[in-house]
C-alpha cells in the first residue's frame, strides 16, 4: 500500500508490476483467441472446405493429402455411426462359442491334405508363442493351455465319427459366425440384404476350403526362405533373411484381412480398396498384438495375483481387439471405394425428401437405360458411384423402390443388381415419387371438419395434376433422354 510517505521508487515499482501483469494477461487472452480461431478454422475446413475442394484444381501432393483426409474422416464417422465397438463386442461373444466348430471344419480339410501337423507346428504354434509367451505370466500361460486344449480337441475330431448330425452342427455354427460377420460388413457398406442360404453355404464353405491352402503355402514359403542361405548375398551381401522372415507373418495377416474384406460383404468390393483396408487392418492387428503382449508382461511383473486370474479376460480382450482391427479395415476399405460418391453427397447437404426423390429418379433412369441397352444389371455400389450419391442413401432408396414393386433384384452375377419390375413404359415418374411418399399399409388422417376435407381435396388435386402433367413421363422416356 502506498501512503503519503511512500518513496517514488516504491510507487514506480508497484506501477511497473501492475503494468507487467496487465501485459501478460493481454498476451494470454490473445493466445486464447488465436487458439480458438485456429480451432474454428480447422473445424470449418474439416466440415465444409475439405468436401467442397476440387481435387483436380490442386497440386498432386495437396490432392493426395485432401483425399487422404477425406478417407480418414469418412472412416471415423462410419466407425461411430455403425457402432463398431458394440459389433466387436457381440462378435467376441459369438466367437467363443463358434470358433471351435469353425476350426474343426478348417482343420478337417487340412487333414485331408495330410497337413494338420505341419500347420500346427508351423504358423499356429508360432503365433501362439508370440501372443502368449512364457514370460507373460501365469495368466498368459493359462490362456495358452486353454487354446492348446481346443486345438487338441480339434485334432481328435473325426467327421466320420461325428455322423451326419455332428457335421450339420459344425456347418451351422460356421455359417452362423460368418453370417454375423457378413451382417456387420453389410451395415458398414449400407447393404440391406444378406446372401441367400445357398450362396452362404457355397461362399462360406469356399472360405473354409481356401484357408488351409493359404496357410500351407505360407508355411512352405517360410520354410523355403529359412533354408535358402543364398538370400543373404542377393543384395550386396546384406542379410535380408531375418527381415524377410519377420515380414512374412505381417504380410500373411494383411493378405488374410484383404481376402475377408473382398469376400464377406454382400456387394462388389474392388481389389485396391480391399488391399488398402487389409493393409491397415493387418498392421493395426500386429500393433495390437505388440501392445497386448506388453500389457501381459507389465501385468505379470506388477501383480502376480492379478496375472493368475486374468486368463479369461485376456482371451476375451484379445478377441475383441482383433475384431476392432477388422472393422477398422472394413471402414477404410468402404471409404476408399466410395470417397468420390460420399464427397458428392456431402456437397448436396442434408438428405431431405426432395433430394431422395431426385436420387430415386436418377437411379431408376440409369437402371432402365442399362435394361433397355441389354447391359448387365447395375449394382447399388455401381449406381451410387455413377450418380455421385452416398451408398447408404442409394441402398435405402433402392430398397423402397423394390418394396413398391417398381424394381426387382436379379442375380445375374455373384452380386445382385437391379432391373425394372415391369415394362419401363408402364412405370411413370409419379409412381416412383409415390413409392417414396407412401408406405404399404399406411393409413389416412381422419376428417374432423371442413378444413380437413378441403386439405384432402387439395392434395388429391395435386396428385391429379401430377398424373396429367406432360412431365409425368415413363422410365423408358426418361432413360432415352438421360445423358448417361
Amino acid at each position: 500500500m502506498s501512503g503519503p510517505g511512500a518513496s517514488p521508487e516504491r510507487i514506480g515499482s508497484a506501477g511497473g508490476s501492475s503494468s507487467a501483469a496487465a501485459g501478460q494477461s493481454v498476451r494470454a487472452e490473445r493466445k486464447r483467441r488465436a487458439s480458438r480461431l485456429r480451432l474454428a478454422r480447422a473445424r470449418a475446413y474439416l466440415n465444409r472446405d475439405l468436401w467442397t475442394a476440387e481435387v483436380a484444381d490442386l497440386s498432386k501432393l495437396r490432392a493426395a493429402f485432401t483425399r487422404f483426409l477425406r478417407v480418414v474422416m469418412i472412416s471415423v464417422r462410419g466407425f461411430r455411426r455403425d457402432r463398431c465397438f458394440q459389433q466387436a463386442a457381440a462378435l467376441t461373444y459369438l466367437t467363443i462359442f463358434s470358433l471351435p466348430a469353425f476350426l474343426a471344419l478348417i482343420f478337417s480339410v487340412a487333414k485331408g491334405f495330410d497337413a494338420f501337423g505341419r500347420l500346427k507346428e508351423g504358423p499356429i504354434n508360432g503365433f501362439l508363442d508370440r501372443a502368449f509367451p512364457p514370460e507373460a505370466g501365469e495368466g498368459a500361460a493359462r490362456v495358452r493351455e486353454v487354446v492348446d486344449q481346443i486345438f487338441n480337441y480339434v485334432e481328435q475330431a473325426n467327421l466320420k465319427l461325428l455322423g451326419t448330425a455332428g457335421v450339420v452342427f459344425l456347418v451351422y455354427a460356421t455359417v452362423k459366425m460368418l453370417g454375423s460377420v457378413e451382417r456387420s460388413f453389410n451395415e458398414i457398406w449400407g447393404v440391406k440384404r444378406e446372401r441367400t442360404l445357398v450362396r452362404k453355404l457355397s461362399d462360406y464353405l469356399a472360405i473354409v476350403l481356401v484357408t488351409p491352402v493359404i496357410l500351407l503355402v505360407g508355411t512352405a514359403f517360410t520354410g523355403m526362405l529359412s533354408s535358402y542361405d543364398g538370400i543373404r548375398t542377393l543384395v550386396g551381401g546384406v542379410d535380408l533373411q531375418g527381415p524377410l522372415l519377420a515380414a512374412i507373418p505381417v504380410t500373411a495377416i494383411c493378405l488374410g484381412m484383404t481376402l475377408i474384406l473382398l469376400t464377406l460383404p454382400n456387394t462388389s468390393v474392388r481389389l485396391f480398396p480391399a488391399l488398402v483396408g487389409g493393409f491397415v487392418a493387418g498392421v493395426s492387428w500386429q500393433a495390437a498384438q505388440i501392445g497386448f503382449l506388453e500389457f501381459q508382461l507389465g501385468a505379470a511383473r506388477a501383480n502376480a495375483v492379478f496375472s493368475s486370474f486374468a486368463a479369461v479376460p485376456l482371451l476375451l480382450t484379445w478377441i475383441y481387439l482383433s475384431w476392432i482391427t477388422v472393422f477398422v479395415g472394413a471402414e477404410i476399405s468402404c471409404a476408399v471405394q466410395n470417397e468420390h460418391a460420399i464427397t458428392s453427397a456431402a456437397r448436396m447437404g442434408t438428405v431431405d425428401q426432395r433430394l431422395r426423390e431426385s436420387v430415386a429418379l436418377r437411379l431408376a433412369g440409369r437402371i432402365t437405360a442399362a435394361f433397355l441397352a441389354g447391359e448387365k444389371a447395375p449394382t447399388a455400389v455401381e449406381l451410387s458411384a455413377e450418380a455421385g450419391v452416398a451408398p447408404r442413401t442409394a441402398a435405402e432408396v433402392l430398397e423402397e423402390l423394390v418394396e413398391a414393386h417398381l424394381l426387382v433384384e436379379t442375380s445375374e452375377s455373384e452380386v445382385e443388381g437391379f432391373v425394372p419390375a415391369r415394362d419401363p413404359s408402364a412405370i411413370l415418374v409419379h409412381d416412383v415419387l409415390a413409392a417414396l411418399r407412401t408406405e404399404p399399409g399406411a393409413g389416412t388422417a381422419p376428417r374432423r371438419g371442413p378444413i380437413d376435407e378441403r386439405v384432402d381435396e387439395i392434395l388429391e388435386g395435386f396428385d391429379e395434376a401430377m398424373r396429367t402433367s406432360r412431365f409425368d413421363v415413363s422410365l423408358a422416356e426418361l432413360a432415352r433422354i438421360d445423358p448417361c
